[in-house]
């Protein structure tokens, strides 16, 4: 049986020594966060990556302002226990309709 693995091509992201930056400008810290959470949208990513990934200045205020927000949205799920965010299905039609637009692609792989 083969599975279709949808591998997410998104330039605007640049991964240099371990981290993660996001190249498109004139976007604000909730689209950064749902732009990076895109590419892995099976994974949880750890809020303190996110965090120094984006370079907000304090770390409560982000939680507050910008993940209780998208959480909120239902953009992502904020699971404040483990300190971890996963997009949801309508954050990546977020991210792939106003954010991406027409510089989206996806590539289908075969996994055996």
């Amino acid at each position: 049986m083969v599975d279709v693995l949808a591998l997410r091509n998104a330039p605007e992201i640049w991964h240099v020594g371990g981290k993660r930056r996001v190249l498109k400008t004139g976007i604000d810290y909730k689209q950064k966060v749902l732009l990076l959470c895109h590419q892995s949208p099976e994974s949880a990513i750890l809020v303190e990556d996110l965090f120094d990934w984006v370079e907000y200045s304090n770390l409560s205020t982000f939680k507050q302002k910008v993940l209780k927000a998208l959480h909120s949205e239902r953009l992502i799920e904020y699971d404040q226990d483990s300190e971890a965010v996963t997009i949801s299905p309508l954050g990546v039609r977020e991210v792939e309709d106003n954010i991406l637009g027409s510089h989206f692609t996806i590539r289908h792989q075969k996994r055996k």
